[in-house]
């Protein structure tokens, strides 16, 4: 769950104000078409079947199902509690159940070694969705996992479209301060290879190693969007609150552009 909430940040990182939304679409391996689109203090991102609204100017973010025709409303607030507990639950089967899995119960509760991350460029370039893109190799303890092509401009591009500042302060209030890089040495740690591929550029193409996952921006679009582009569909039924972050019938992951 970190890492997921830590990606969808990462999506926001590369966001300062503008006029022009910026439109990206992409594929997966499996055929799923995703999208991610930001405007301003606005956010979109999903598929077909499902998406995300996120509202920076008044730190709300809705989940849409449209086959089903209903959404979730959550705050930041909201998002930050039931993760919270989420923990603290996690910490109290592990301290109840830890024994039978193996180990102490200092060992259950540990979160395991993080890997060594390295990045190695190769030089090789090719031209994804209009912008150039430049092959980086990804190494977890000097074993390669993952490929990803790169692209500076794009993340330039990006940083004209969306309001950083206030996607920034939007997670900021939703992640539990322990899970934020800057209130601990494991936060700041989890935090570093997001650093690093921020300065890398964008990631046009991702392809994983292990299972051949790949994930491909195939079109980017640069273009001003209606107000509600970013809003609830009219007739939609606004379900309970489903417990925090995505509802368990959307694939973690799904439908992120990273």
């Amino acid at each position: 769950m970190k890492r997921i909430v830590i990606l969808f940040w990462a999506l926001m990182v590369f966001s300062a104000s503008g006029m022009a939304g910026m439109v990206i679409q992409g594929r997966t391996s499996d055929g799923d078409t995703y999208y991610w689109v930001c405007q301003d203090g606005w956010s979109r991102t999903g598929t077909d079947r499902y998406y995300v609204i996120m509202d920076a100017n008044r730190q709300v973010s809705y989940t849409v199902m449209v086959t089903e025709k209903t959404y979730y409303e959550t705050t930041a607030a909201e998002s930050r509690e039931r993760l919270r507990q989420m923990q603290q639950s996690m910490g109290a089967f592990a301290k109840r159940f830890g024994k039978f899995f193996g180990g102490g119960q200092a060992a259950t509760e540990a979160e395991p070694a993080r890997p060594q991350v390295t990045y190695k460029k190769t030089g090789q370039k090719q031209t994804i969705a209009g912008y150039l893109a430049e092959q980086v190799i990804v190494f977890e303890n000097g074993r390669p996992v993952r490929e990803i092509w790169v692209s500076k401009k794009l993340a330039q591009d990006m940083a004209k479209s969306c309001d950083l500042k206030k996607f920034a302060e939007m997670v900021k209030a939703m992640v539990p301060s322990e899970w934020q890089g800057g209130f601990s040495p494991q936060g700041a740690e989890s935090m570093s290879w997001l650093t690093k591929e921020q300065e890398l550029g964008y990631p046009l193409k991702e392809i994983y190693y292990q299972g051949q996952r790949v994930q491909e921006v195939t079109k980017v679009e640069k273009k001003e969007l209606p107000r509600s582009y970013f809003s609830v569909p009219a007739g939609f039924k606004k379900m309970s609150s489903y417990g925090g972050g995505y509802p368990g019938n959307i694939p973690q992951g799904g439908g992120m552009p990273w």
